[in-house]
């Protein structure tokens, strides 16, 4: 019974990384923090419920993130979770 797979019912591994689910895909959002001495922080996307996480490596100007601006950037799954990568300022 243990080598059975139960037909549509997904654990938390398996629903993190189905294909329906949130990421792979270009989005907006804002900055939420940013921790400038760690080199990272969290963006809130546009129509997505959790966080997404940015390092500072993924922006694509030597500018600082200000909390607070709009962003484009490409929404990824990682096995942590979302985040974001090739981060722009959306008036650039």
């Amino acid at each position: 019974m243990a080598g059975q797979r139960q037909s549509g019912v997904l654990n938390n591994r398996q629903r993190a990384t189905h294909s329906s689910d949130v990421g792979n895909g270009e989005t907006t959002g804002v900055i939420k923090t940013f921790l400038k001495d760690r080199g990272f922080g969290f963006i809130k996307a546009t129509g997505v419920e959790q966080r997404v996480f940015f390092h500072r490596a993924q922006l694509k100007t030597d500018v600082a993130p200000i909390v607070g601006n709009r962003v484009h950037f490409l929404l990824k799954r990682n096995k942590k979770g979302l985040v974001a990568e090739a981060i722009e300022n959306e008036d650039e």
